[in-house]
């Protein structure tokens, strides 16, 4: 109510300020009229009014800061003075923009990419009980992935404390067909989806019997990408270097797993 209230104002503001005048010229008039009933002079009493009434303008002013006017005239006044300087020195001024919109460019980056990967929490179902798991061979160096058997130990072994195991090994290829792209691919189990909560918007996510076939679920933004021509692309082919995948289902734009970003 008080931002809309000073809006008002402002929008009315000559009408404020001859309102503002009218008063303090009523005040140092009616104290004029006070000194003359007392017997002063009519010039002498005007005068006496003024010097005790002080400053019409510093009274001005100290209403202008009340109504938030003050912060306004300044604003506008730097304003005016920055253009005059820049029409003065117009390289000085074209530098300057230059070196302000890279500054700013570079910070809507920085704060988009803090955005997604820190303040944004990802789209699946508790992502605050997801962990990465990485192994360790026998001279304690980080193991590029994780056997059949590895995988079956640590789920047969965890315990009650894991509600699920999902594999995944993301990499970026040449994909040739229908349109060559290049594009990140996951490589998932069965059980990604179902623990992530996802649920496709075209066709179905991976099964099972998948793990051992050539599917493909595609987000919303891959669909669109590689099959800009088609409005359900299940059952298209889509050949990744030299394997062809099956587009069997395809995600909601919100949905992009456990990327920050799609």
């Amino acid at each position: 109510m008080k931002t809309i209230r000073w809006i008002r104002r402002l929008w009315t503001r000559r009408q404020v300020e001859a309102g503002m005048r009218e008063e303090m010229e009523f005040h140092r008039a009616a104290r004029a009229a006070d000194l003359v009933d007392r017997g002063m002079d009519p010039q002498q009493a005007a005068r006496t009014a003024s010097i005790e009434f002080g400053s019409v303008e510093a009274w001005r002013e100290e209403c202008r800061k009340e109504l938030g006017f003050r912060l306004l005239d300044e604003l506008f006044a730097d304003l005016r003075f920055a253009l005059r300087g820049m029409k003065k020195n117009p390289g000085f001024a074209a530098a300057t923009v230059a070196i302000l919109a890279a500054a700013m460019g570079v910070n809507a980056v920085f704060f988009s990419l803090y955005s997604n990967y820190v303040m944004k929490p990802l789209p699946i179902r508790g992502v605050e009980r997801h962990f990465s798991v990485l192994g360790f061979d026998p001279q304690g160096k980080s193991a590029s992935g994780w056997s059949a058997a590895e995988v079956e130990a640590l789920r047969g072994g965890a315990g009650p404390w894991m509600e699920g195991l999902y594999l995944m090994d993301t990499f970026q290829v040449l994909a040739v067909a229908p349109v060559q792209r290049q594009a990140m691919v996951t490589s998932l189990s069965a059980s990604y989806f179902p623990l992530l909560g996802g649920t496709a918007r075209l066709g179905r996510t991976l099964g099972n019997t998948d793990e051992h076939e050539h599917a493909a679920v595609l987000s919303s933004f891959g669909a669109a990408r590689f099959f800009p021509k088609h409005a359900n692309p299940i059952g298209e082919k889509l050949r990744v270097g030299r394997t062809v995948l099956t587009v069997v289902g395809v995600m909601p734009p919100e949905f992009t797993g456990t990327a920050a970003c799609t």
